[in-house]
């Protein structure tokens, strides 16, 4: 629907709704789904329980990931990890960036020049 609006001859101001049918040009066409909303359908799940303990350990130890007992099994600190996992939130564009700029410079040494003594006379 428009909405047109009337000047009557006193200056008060009528608006008037259309019910004319909009051109299909005007109409809002339904959108389809981009693939970033589609990100959980191409989630590669990566299975924990291959993976050594020691792998495990270090995850646990790198993240701070409590333990249920000071003693864990091996099926809790694989459940663990992977529940960890699967919370984390990651940018892909972020993540593909940092990706190229560490391949391309990892030669590169980016280091302060060193700081020169100042010897006073």
């Amino acid at each position: 629907m428009s909405t047109k609006v009337k000047t009557i001859g006193n200056g008060s101001h009528h608006s008037l709704m259309s019910s004319a049918p909009k051109p299909d040009s005007l109409k809002k066409k339904p959108t389809k789904p981009s693939s970033a909303k589609k990100a959980e359908d191409h989630v590669s799940q990566v299975d924990f329980s291959t993976m050594d303990d020691r792998v495990l350990r270090r995850y646990k130890r790198t993240f701070k990931l409590r333990a249920k007992s000071s003693k864990e099994s091996r099926d809790e600190l694989v459940s663990s990890v992977t529940k960890h996992f699967l919370q984390q939130e990651i940018n892909e564009k972020d993540t593909i960036t940092f990706f190229i700029y560490t391949l391309r410079n990892q030669e590169n040494v980016y280091k302060l020049p060193p700081k020169v003594p100042v010897v006073s006379s």
